[in-house]
């Protein structure tokens, strides 16, 4: 089965396609939208610059080309051309469009202005989004479609700031932490994570010590790579985390300590604690947590039977984890 986008969904923007070809005059679209941000003023308008602007707001098949040092950018498939502006308040940011392009013919050029305040609030941040522009017809479908991208991107983005969702696991291993360090990698490169997933296509082997190794699970396209492995601990990311790669995060990443301890007869072992950093998408929380249980643990289980037969050694794993 393949992943469901839920921005796809049916939604209750449906009408805005009987809008589009309603008759309606031209006119002034003025839209204004509040949203309620978990960081402070200035982590506010640096996630929008980076996610909104940058990245396109996580609205579903758009993509964004920056230009001019990231001043312009152009949105595709449509085509749309915008560009940052002065404000007059270092808590604004300003932009306008400078080419609605052929979709969006019926805005009149040079009509378009636009303001993200960003005020700060007992909780964070209230970040306020207003939007004016003329139009020569369809002013009510024009208004709705506005008001609509905009939520959406707003609602994303309150998404993208929250605080990360963390998990930790903790397991006994046989043999020695720098042995666990290495079984641990090269069960990602087999594959071998202890659920059924197909063969990852290596894209990277990394330096000498793998950091830098990163590899691409087909289907669905979900690429991750090692960013660090010292002799006792390692750390990774998940590079494309998304709905269409099936693990709907904004971010992923993982740390995974060895330190030596004693099993319960007295013999050498490892304790592993693996912790991942997630922030899921909208609506992803369900699917994220899911994953997360279902995959960290049975890879700690497979990787603590493999280095019980390396080292001819029984080890109760005494797999736990938790969320937090």
């Amino acid at each position: 089965r393949g992943c469901v986008d839920t921005s796809m969904l049916p939604s209750r923007d449906w009408p805005l396609l009987g809008l589009l070809f309603a008759r309606t005059s031209a006119g002034s679209v003025e839209v204004r939208v509040a949203t309620q941000l978990a960081v402070p003023p200035a982590d506010a308008r640096a996630a929008w610059l980076d996610y909104a602007w940058a990245r396109g707001g996580g609205l579903p098949g758009t993509a964004t080309l920056l230009e001019d040092g990231g001043q312009s950018r152009t949105l595709l498939p449509v085509f749309l051309k915008e560009r940052l502006v002065a404000t007059q308040a270092e808590s604004e940011i300003g932009y306008s469009v400078t080419d609605a392009g052929p979709a969006l013919a019926d805005v009149v050029p040079g009509s378009h202005s636009a303001v993200v305040s960003f005020s700060p609030r007992r909780d964070g941040t209230e970040m306020v989004w207003e939007v004016e522009f003329e139009t020569r017809a369809r002013r009510d479908f024009w208004a709705a479609f506005t008001r609509t991208s905009v939520g959406e991107v707003s609602s994303n983005l309150a998404s993208f700031v929250q605080p990360e969702r963390e998990f930790t696991l903790s397991a006994r291993l046989a043999g020695s932490p720098e042995a666990a360090v290495g079984a641990w990698l090269q069960c990602l490169d087999d594959g071998d994570l202890g659920v059924p997933m197909p063969p990852p296509v290596v894209v990277s082997r990394g330096d000498e010590s793998r950091a830098g190794y990163e590899r691409l699970i087909l289907p669905p396209g979900l690429r991750e790579r090692v960013t660090r492995v010292e002799r006792t601990a390692l750390e990774y990311t998940v590079l494309n985390p998304a709905w269409r790669t099936c693990y709907p995060a904004h971010t992923h990443r993982g740390e995974v300590a060895f330190a030596p301890c004693e099993d319960a007869g007295g013999g050498a072992c490892t304790r592993m604690v693996w912790r991942v950093c997630v922030r899921p998408q909208r609506y992803g929380r369900w699917a994220v947590e899911l994953l997360t249980t279902l995959i960290v643990p049975a890879f700690a289980r497979n990787l603590a039977a493999r280095r019980a037969s390396d080292e001819g050694q029984e080890v109760d794993a005494g797999v736990e984890w938790c969320w937090s």
